[in-house]
Protein backbone atom coordinates (compact mmCIF):
# COMPACT_ATOMS: atom_id res chain seq x y z
CA UNK A 1 0.00 0.00 0.00
CA UNK A 2 0.70 3.63 -0.89
CA UNK A 3 2.34 5.41 2.53
CA UNK A 4 0.70 8.85 2.91
CA UNK A 5 2.78 11.66 4.25
CA UNK A 6 2.15 13.71 6.81
CA UNK A 7 1.79 17.81 6.76
CA UNK A 8 2.58 20.38 9.12
CA UNK A 9 0.49 23.79 9.88
CA UNK A 10 1.81 26.03 12.07
CA UNK A 11 -0.16 28.75 14.11
CA UNK A 12 1.87 31.99 14.58
CA UNK A 13 1.40 34.74 16.52
CA UNK A 14 0.11 37.79 15.01
CA UNK A 15 2.39 40.93 14.23
CA UNK A 16 2.66 43.42 16.71
CA UNK A 17 3.96 46.88 15.25
CA UNK A 18 5.04 49.79 18.05
CA UNK A 19 6.71 52.27 15.93
CA UNK A 20 7.85 53.08 12.27
CA UNK A 21 10.77 55.31 11.98
CA UNK A 22 10.75 57.62 10.00
CA UNK A 23 7.03 57.91 9.74
CA UNK A 24 7.76 61.49 7.92
CA UNK A 25 9.06 61.27 4.52
CA UNK A 26 10.10 63.50 2.19
CA UNK A 27 8.40 63.32 -1.40
CA UNK A 28 10.47 62.05 -4.76
CA UNK A 29 13.00 60.37 -3.18
CA UNK A 30 13.00 56.42 -2.14
CA UNK A 31 13.40 55.79 1.62
CA UNK A 32 13.76 52.51 4.14
CA UNK A 33 11.46 52.73 6.59
CA UNK A 34 12.34 51.21 10.07
CA UNK A 35 9.72 48.91 11.73
CA UNK A 36 10.24 47.26 15.32
CA UNK A 37 7.36 45.28 16.56
CA UNK A 38 6.89 42.08 17.82
CA UNK A 39 6.46 38.52 16.16
CA UNK A 40 8.19 38.84 12.70
CA UNK A 41 9.26 35.27 12.80
CA UNK A 42 12.72 35.83 11.23
CA UNK A 43 13.28 34.36 8.31
CA UNK A 44 9.89 34.99 6.83
CA UNK A 45 8.34 36.58 3.99
CA UNK A 46 6.58 39.48 4.95
CA UNK A 47 4.75 42.38 2.44
CA UNK A 48 5.08 45.85 2.71
CA UNK A 49 1.71 47.31 1.38
CA UNK A 50 1.58 50.93 0.89
CA UNK A 51 -1.52 52.92 0.15
CA UNK A 52 -0.65 56.00 -1.43
CA UNK A 53 -2.88 58.48 -2.36
CA UNK A 54 -5.85 55.50 -4.34
CA UNK A 55 -3.18 53.87 -5.63
CA UNK A 56 -1.33 50.60 -3.72
CA UNK A 57 2.46 49.75 -3.36
CA UNK A 58 3.62 46.46 -2.63
CA UNK A 59 7.35 45.43 -1.68
CA UNK A 60 9.04 42.48 0.22
CA UNK A 61 10.20 43.11 3.55
CA UNK A 62 13.62 42.62 4.79
CA UNK A 63 13.37 40.71 8.34
CA UNK A 64 16.42 41.47 10.23
CA UNK A 65 14.96 39.42 13.34
CA UNK A 66 12.12 38.96 15.08
CA UNK A 67 11.43 42.52 16.20
CA UNK A 68 12.72 44.88 13.51
CA UNK A 69 12.38 44.80 10.03
CA UNK A 70 12.99 47.40 6.79
CA UNK A 71 10.64 48.42 4.44
CA UNK A 72 11.45 49.81 1.40
CA UNK A 73 9.43 53.24 0.08
CA UNK A 74 9.64 54.23 -3.42
CA UNK A 75 8.99 57.76 -4.15
CA UNK A 76 5.88 59.43 -4.72
CA UNK A 77 4.84 62.40 -6.09
CA UNK A 78 2.19 64.43 -3.72
CA UNK A 79 1.78 65.49 -0.19
CA UNK A 80 -0.06 63.32 2.15
CA UNK A 81 -1.02 60.58 4.93
CA UNK A 82 -0.29 57.04 3.64
CA UNK A 83 -1.21 53.77 5.71
CA UNK A 84 2.01 50.90 6.03
CA UNK A 85 0.22 47.48 6.29
CA UNK A 86 2.48 44.92 6.65
CA UNK A 87 0.94 40.75 5.08
CA UNK A 88 2.41 37.57 6.00
CA UNK A 89 2.92 35.17 3.29
CA UNK A 90 -0.99 33.65 4.34
CA UNK A 91 -2.24 37.42 3.52
CA UNK A 92 -2.93 38.53 7.24
CA UNK A 93 -3.30 42.07 7.53
CA UNK A 94 -1.97 44.18 10.27
CA UNK A 95 -4.39 46.74 9.63
CA UNK A 96 -7.41 44.90 9.86
CA UNK A 97 -7.05 44.11 14.08
CA UNK A 98 -5.25 47.63 14.25
CA UNK A 99 -1.91 46.30 15.95
CA UNK A 100 0.09 49.67 16.03
CA UNK A 101 0.89 52.44 14.23
CA UNK A 102 0.59 52.49 10.46
CA UNK A 103 0.32 56.04 8.77
CA UNK A 104 3.21 57.75 6.73
CA UNK A 105 3.49 61.01 6.13
CA UNK A 106 4.81 62.58 3.21
CA UNK A 107 5.63 66.07 3.12
CA UNK A 108 7.52 68.70 0.21
CA UNK A 109 10.98 68.42 0.83
CA UNK A 110 13.39 70.31 2.69
CA UNK A 111 16.89 70.23 2.13
CA UNK A 112 19.14 70.43 5.58
CA UNK A 113 22.52 69.51 6.76
CA UNK A 114 23.70 68.85 10.05
CA UNK A 115 27.44 69.46 11.64
CA UNK A 116 29.09 68.07 12.65
CA UNK A 117 27.88 64.34 11.35
CA UNK A 118 30.18 62.64 14.53
CA UNK A 119 30.19 62.56 18.14
CA UNK A 120 32.22 61.44 20.93
CA UNK A 121 30.07 58.61 23.03
CA UNK A 122 29.78 60.15 26.02
CA UNK A 123 27.28 62.41 24.38
CA UNK A 124 26.87 66.20 24.71
CA UNK A 125 27.62 67.47 21.19
CA UNK A 126 25.82 70.44 19.20
CA UNK A 127 24.07 69.14 16.57
CA UNK A 128 23.71 72.41 14.27
CA UNK A 129 20.70 71.47 11.60
CA UNK A 130 20.46 74.10 8.80
CA UNK A 131 17.53 73.78 6.72
CA UNK A 132 17.29 75.36 3.00
CA UNK A 133 13.92 76.81 3.97
CA UNK A 134 12.45 78.17 6.75
CA UNK A 135 9.60 75.93 8.41
CA UNK A 136 6.76 77.09 10.19
CA UNK A 137 5.62 75.33 12.40
CA UNK A 138 2.68 75.50 14.52
CA UNK A 139 2.38 76.56 18.61
CA UNK A 140 1.99 72.77 19.72
CA UNK A 141 4.60 71.29 16.92
CA UNK A 142 8.21 70.51 17.98
CA UNK A 143 10.64 69.74 15.57
CA UNK A 144 12.87 66.92 17.06
CA UNK A 145 16.17 65.39 15.79
CA UNK A 146 16.14 61.44 15.70
CA UNK A 147 19.29 59.60 16.93
CA UNK A 148 19.72 55.82 16.35
CA UNK A 149 21.78 54.96 19.36
CA UNK A 150 23.43 51.53 18.41
CA UNK A 151 21.85 49.15 15.62
CA UNK A 152 19.16 47.77 17.89
CA UNK A 153 15.95 50.17 16.28
CA UNK A 154 14.78 49.87 19.90
CA UNK A 155 17.76 52.49 20.89
CA UNK A 156 15.86 55.40 19.75
CA UNK A 157 16.03 58.70 21.19
CA UNK A 158 14.32 61.50 20.14
CA UNK A 159 15.94 65.22 21.16
CA UNK A 160 13.85 68.41 21.06
CA UNK A 161 15.38 70.57 18.46
CA UNK A 162 15.95 74.17 19.47
CA UNK A 163 15.40 77.00 17.32
CA UNK A 164 18.50 79.51 16.39
CA UNK A 165 16.44 81.31 13.48
CA UNK A 166 14.47 80.42 11.19
CA UNK A 167 15.96 77.98 9.69
CA UNK A 168 18.99 76.59 11.71
CA UNK A 169 18.25 74.47 14.68
CA UNK A 170 20.68 72.52 17.48
CA UNK A 171 20.32 69.75 18.90
CA UNK A 172 22.17 67.81 22.12
CA UNK A 173 23.35 64.45 21.05
CA UNK A 174 22.69 61.94 23.44
CA UNK A 175 25.34 59.49 25.47
CA UNK A 176 25.36 55.91 24.13
CA UNK A 177 26.62 52.51 25.90
CA UNK A 178 29.70 51.65 22.88
CA UNK A 179 31.00 52.49 19.43
CA UNK A 180 28.40 51.54 16.52
CA UNK A 181 28.10 52.30 13.09
CA UNK A 182 24.09 52.93 13.48
CA UNK A 183 22.22 54.25 10.60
Amino acid sequence: SDAIGTLSYRYLPMIQVNDIFPSTLSTNVPHTVHVVGENFQYPSVLTCKLGVLGATINSQAIVTDDKSMKCFVPPVNQVGDAMLDIVTNSGDSMLESERGPNTLKFFDPINFRIAPSFGDINGGTTVIVSLGRALSINGKDQLMCRFLLSNELSSITDVIAVPLNGTLFSCLSPNVASVSSAD
